[in-house]
């Protein structure tokens, strides 16, 4: 079972190892946690947690040689290059 911010999202079988998580909300910290159930139904309260900042706050830069460019220009399009 695992969960995201302490909301169950996604129940897999056991021997899967790995979940996929898209459309994260930016500029927030992400909580997951993953717990085991058995075949009786009982739940483990003691699975692995972790958080992911998403709260980045530098900003992307090039550095100072970098260059835009064109490689190809035609009448209603163009190529550009960096």
């Amino acid at each position: 079972m695992f969960y995201h911010q302490n909301i169950l999202i996604e129940t897999v079988e056991s021997s899967i190892l790995s979940v996929s998580i898209d459309q994260l909300a930016l500029e927030e910290i992400h909580v997951f946690r993953i717990e085991a159930v058995d075949a009786s139904g009982q739940l483990s309260h003691t699975g692995p947690v972790i958080s992911v900042d998403l709260s980045d706050q530098i900003p992307p830069s090039f550095p100072p040689e970098a260059e835009l460019n064109t490689s190809t220009v035609s009448p209603r399009s163009v190529t550009l290059i960096w």
